[in-house]
């Protein structure tokens, strides 16, 4: 039994693992900047000392937002992948 890899029973033997389909996503530089300036955005938000997010559930405002920020900028600049 030839080993591959250490994932051999999740994927076909001739296929991408896990959902690539051959084509991939153009992203340009500017894309990445948007991505990356996400990131960044998300992080400030996360450690901002803003007064509404101490105290109840509040607190977990920055926390859900630190990564939907990035996720949602990736989404807008591959939308259809």
């Amino acid at each position: 039994m030839p080993s591959s890899g250490r994932f051999e029973r999740f994927e076909y033997p001739n296929d991408d693992f896990p959902f690539y389909d051959g084509r991939p996503t153009g992203i340009s530089g500017r894309q990445w900047l948007l991505v990356l300036v996400a990131v960044a955005v998300a992080f400030a938000v996360l450690i901002a000392p803003v007064p509404f997010f101490a105290e109840g559930l509040g607190q977990f405002i920055p926390r859900i937002l630190f990564p939907v920020i990035p996720l949602a900028a990736l989404a807008y600049v591959a939308p259809r992948d």
